[in-house]
């Protein structure tokens, strides 16, 4: 029994040795262990070797898909400027946020005096009245804006920036007959009605906007992007238009009519975001028929598969 007993514990023991000899060992050891063979890896119908070959005779190569060496210096602005404005109406884009900014700039600035002059109210009043809407409905056009963008991105499958400019010329459509006829009207609560509504249209359009800045450019000019628009936006826009609001103010002109006159400048907004959305969409149109076109040619020429064809 004893004798028993000892064979029990020592193979026991050598058990237990074992354990904590792979319990010891480092953790990369048991990692190695427990990879599959390379036969299953390498040899498996349609694996990562077998698709690497499929590419390498399609013509791509581990130096095009080798990651990029020190970023190179960006070139200067006389040369990005234009580049900036000219892709995928980059113009139409600065000019409609100028626009855009011109009327809505003009009504900040403004609204407070137009209720004091045409609904005989105290300025300290008018401002609370319209320093609250705005906060409400910034809130609110913020989150709308963002929920129409995605909406249209998916319509869209995908093109962003074609989305972006579709997004903010059917809500600058939509912001420009509702602030006309809230300046136009005389009833105030007519009034606040329609403003309320104009204003959170025209809230929901900056974030499509502000969008299209940066997807319309590679990720280099991205801060000249912003940098034009916002140069662009303030000279054309709300630099001077509180001047010429308040000489409108000082002629014969009615406080409703000098206002309409200054949200009828929206339209110019729809227009350049409209034709900018075009230019955007022919753009992509064509760059995908090239992309055919080239895989088609990569096809006939080379006689393989390309993957150009799937995409």
């Amino acid at each position: 029994c004893d004798g028993a007993a000892g064979g029990a514990g020592s193979a026991g023991g050598a058990a237990v040795g074992k354990i904590l000899a792979v319990v010891r060992e480092p953790i990369w050891v048991l990692a190695v262990s427990c990879r599959p063979s390379p036969s299953r890896v390498t040899h498996r119908p349609g694996g990562p070797a077998s698709r690497v070959k499929r590419l390498r005779r399609a013509g791509f190569s581990r130096k095009a898909t080798a990651l990029p060496g020190p970023a190179c210096p960006p070139p200067p602005f006389p040369v990005t400027a234009p580049a900036v404005l000219s892709r995928a109406g980059g113009t139409g884009q600065v000019l409609g946020y100028g626009c855009f900014t011109f009327s809505i700039g003009a009504a900040a600035v403004w609204g407070p005096s137009f209720l004091q002059r045409a609904y005989r109210m105290q300025l300290s009043d008018a401002d609370l009245i319209f320093g609250g809407l705005s906060v409400v409905t910034g809130l609110l056009g913020t989150v709308a804006g963002g929920t129409v963008l995605d909406a249209a991105t998916r319509a869209l499958r995908g093109d962003v920036m074609s989305a972006s400019l579709l997004s903010a010329t059917l809500l600058c459509l939509l912001c420009w007959p509702l602030t006309l006829a809230a300046f136009w009207v005389t009833d105030y609560s007519w009034f606040l009605l329609l403003i309320s509504a104009g204003q959170c249209l025209a809230f929901a359009t900056f974030t499509p906007v502000n969008g299209v800045l940066l997807w319309a450019v590679p990720p280099e000019t991205r801060s000249i992007s912003i940098a034009l628009a916002v140069v662009g936006m303030h000279l054309i826009g709300d630099v001077p238009s509180p001047i010429v609001v308040g000489a409108l103010f000082e002629t014969s002109l009615s406080p409703n009519a000098v206002m309409v006159l200054v949200m009828t400048w929206i339209g110019w907004a729809v227009l350049f975001w409209g034709a900018a959305f075009c230019v955007a969409r022919r753009r992509r149109f064509l760059a995908r028929q090239y992309a055919v076109a080239l895989a088609r040619h990569e096809y006939w020429s080379s006689g393989t598969d390309s993957p150009l064809l799937h995409t």
